[in-house]
């Protein structure tokens, strides 16, 4: 064979296709990283997940904790700061320049109050803590949140009745207490010496004014009697003789304390009531609203408009 002619040109090496910068090897389609589509199928698609994420959540018990630690916290504030402002209040009120109705009004009304917002603020950071979750499980958070913040209220270390009691107690001490000031007062003082006349006495007069006033305070006609009747060594029909001279203003100083034991009993009860009302009202709504404000704060608005559409679907 004839040798080749060396002086030819030779054939150029085959170089690959220049591809330009972020397009790719097949077709130079670009191979950039799109963002998530906001088309309504795509979006009601990636919603729908997220829909179905929020509505498999439980409860969490970890939040619920730490809320009823914060609405504890608020409350001891609250407390703290009522007891601050009221203590000018207690000053007149003990040095007997103020009236005691209008301090115990306005420290029920604080007792209320404090209770309603330490609870809405414990449930609203409880349902902030909690991620997504739907709002009624929020809500139901708020309520186990109000069962065990009023349940640590209403305890004692070994006992069940604890605050109940105490505050049961108080209420009592302070219906003994009016009626210790009612053995005091001058109109019964007055009867007490009215009824011992210018007998002679076997204790201090004071001591036999004090004690026949308590029982005739407390309506014990038979004790008042026996009392009287051996203090001043008088028959016993003698000094039956003598109380029902006074029967009548002793009978209305008894209805009296009646009426205030009652009034304070009645008034203790309902206060009670209302803070457990109005405060799980308020443990129900701030669990609501933080379980709500999470859910809107990490939804965009075609997320929202897809779940509107999942639901109405």
């Amino acid at each position: 064979m004839p040798e080749q002619n060396s002086s030819l040109p030779k054939p150029l090496p085959s170089v690959a296709p220049i591809t330009p910068i972020g397009a790719s090897a097949q077709g130079n389609r670009k191979a950039v990283i799109q963002p998530p589509s906001t088309s309504p199928i795509a979006s009601n698609s990636y919603s729908s997940s997220r829909l179905q994420n929020v509505e498999n959540s439980s409860v969490n018990w970890r939040a619920i904790i730490a809320g009823v630690f914060i609405s504890l916290l608020s409350y001891g504030i609250l407390m703290s700061l009522g007891l601050a402002i009221g203590g000018a209040k207690a000053q007149g009120f003990i040095a007997g320049t103020d009236d005691a109705s209008g301090f115990g009004m306005g420290t029920g009304i604080w007792l209320v109050t404090s209770v309603l917002i330490s609870l809405f603020i414990g449930s609203f950071a409880a349902g902030r803590a909690s991620g997504l979750i739907p709002m009624r499980l929020g809500r139901t958070q708020g309520a186990v949140i109000a069962a065990l913040f009023f349940g640590i209220l209403l305890s004692q270390i070994g006992g069940a009745v604890g605050l109940l009691g105490k505050g049961l107690g108080s209420t009592l001490g302070a219906v003994g207490g009016a009626a210790g000031s009612l053995v005091q007062n001058d109109q019964v003082q007055g009867i007490a010496n009215r009824v011992i006349g210018n007998s002679t006495l076997q204790s201090p007069p004071g001591v036999v004014i004090e004690g026949l006033a308590t029982r005739l305070v407390r309506g014990d006609s038979e004790g008042a009697a026996t009392y009287l009747s051996q203090q001043t060594g008088i028959s016993r029909a003698e000094a039956d003789q003598r109380l029902q001279s006074v029967r009548s203003d002793t009978d209305r100083i008894a209805r009296d304390v009646g009426t205030k034991a009652a009034k304070a009993v009645s008034t203790a009860g309902w206060t009670l009531f209302g803070a457990l009302v109005l405060g799980l009202g308020a443990s129900v709504l701030g669990g609501g609203s933080g379980a709500g404000f999470t859910l809107r704060k990490s939804m965009s608005d075609s997320d929202r408009q897809a779940v509107r559409i999942n639901r109405a679907a």
